[in-house]
């Protein structure tokens, strides 16, 4: 089983931004510190775009974010998408991935679904 927390990030108007950590990795934090080291425009892009949902919830512009399923969505910033879900005023992110092509790869959206269950089945434990 895994064994997944989340990691306090953002606080906005709008909603509170928490990374899931699995095990001791922070997918999403990786994924950012990526970017930095190699993408420094798409990482401020990026977390421009993280600070906006936080501050004026979900994006009403389906080129900035988008609702996926029932529970996931997707934030976007041209080709960087990063995936969460929603509680309450929570929005909890699962991992990123620079998207090439129009449709998000299925092992994408699945390892999205698998940590947000992972993290809900074990009472939301939150670092703040």
């Amino acid at each position: 089983m895994i064994t997944c927390r989340a990691r306090l990030q953002f606080a906005g108007r709008s909603f509170v931004l928490f990374y899931l950590v699995e095990g001791g990795d922070c997918p999403t934090e990786d994924f950012l510190a990526g970017l930095a080291g190699g993408d420094v425009a798409a990482h401020k892009k990026a977390t421009l775009a993280l600070q906006r949902l936080a501050e004026n919830g979900p994006p009403r512009n389906m080129e900035r974010g988008k609702q996926l399923e029932r529970d996931l969505w997707e934030l976007k910033s041209h080709q960087v998408r990063l995936f969460y879900f929603v509680r309450g005023g929570r929005a909890f992110f699962t991992h990123g991935i620079k998207k090439k092509r129009d449709e998000i790869p299925p092992r994408e959206l699945e390892r999205a679904r698998r940590l947000r269950d992972a993290f809900l089945a074990q009472g939301q434990e939150v670092e703040v």
